[in-house]
């Protein structure tokens, strides 16, 4: 397998990939739950690029320290459903102050959406762009809240993100969460921190079940139209009272269309 370029892609068919990718029996792990993963790790000097797959919306993953794609034994007619990857911002590991981690990440995810990709809010989250989606995270509401990807913060901004942050990103059927862990250790804004990537590409279909929890994932399609009155019914309470601080609501965000009963209202 070429370490310059490897090319992903969510719904191959796994026999598909292990022989296109020429994985041997150390990178297959199948086990006993339902779950088959196919993992690559890649030495340090040596990150290929990874580009996902998506026709229009397609796009590179560069420094890539290691993939991994899931396959449930319960829907293998959808192939590897998603694809875990861990990159890094140079071929080597080297710390890197946190205001130029700042810029290249953020130039990640400004080119995701020069491509075409949106923003995804989780149901029950607050409609918030600019600053206010910062401010809502610094002010300690909802740390995980993914904040506007046009926005480029400042770096007091980007410090106040926890130390494991992501943003959800979705097009065409495909979602994407790309995010960054850094060392909590090495936090202070004037001295290199450390920094790793991660990208997750998933599809509507895990996207559906992933609102739901056990036996309940199976039975999305039926659930469905009653968890998103819930969740927007508490989206607006959140809102309301947000309106109160002085946010302002990006009433022109639209959810995904995942269902057949989309968008569904309380």
């Amino acid at each position: 397998m070429p370490n310059s370029s490897i090319t992903l892609k969510v719904s191959e068919h796994s026999q598909h990939f292990i022989k296109r990718l020429h994985l041997d029996k150390k990178n297959i792990d199948k086990q006993p739950a339902g779950l088959n993963f196919y993992e690559k790790h890649f030495k340090s000097g040596q990150r290929p690029t990874i580009q996902i797959e998506h026709d229009q919306y397609s796009f590179d993953i560069p420094f890539a320290l290691s993939f991994l794609g899931t396959e449930n034994v319960d829907y293998l007619e959808r192939g590897i459903s998603s694809f875990d990857i861990n990159s890094g911002f140079a071929n080597y590991f080297e710390p890197i102050h946190h205001d130029k981690a700042k810029t290249l990440f953020m130039n990640r995810v400004q080119k995701l959406l020069a491509l075409g990709w949106q923003q995804y809010i989780h149901y029950g989250d607050p409609r918030l762009k600019g600053k206010d989606s910062y401010r809502f995270i610094a002010e300690g509401e909802e740390v995980i809240y993914g904040p506007d990807p046009s926005y480029i913060p400042t770096l007091e901004e980007w410090m106040t993100l926890d130390t494991d942050h992501t943003w959800t990103l979705y097009v065409d059927g495909l979602f994407l969460n790309i995010g960054f862990r850094r060392d909590r250790k090495r936090m202070d804004p004037d001295k290199p921190g450390a920094y790793l990537i991660n990208y997750e590409v998933y599809g509507k279909e895990e996207h559906a079940e992933n609102q739901f929890m056990g036996e309940d994932r199976k039975k999305w399609r039926e659930l469905w139209v009653e968890d998103m009155k819930q969740s927007k019914r508490l989206r607006y309470e959140i809102e309301a009272e947000l309106k109160t601080k002085g946010y302002t609501i990006d009433t022109s965000y639209k959810d995904p269309i995942i269902h057949p009963e989309d968008p569904v209202e309380p």
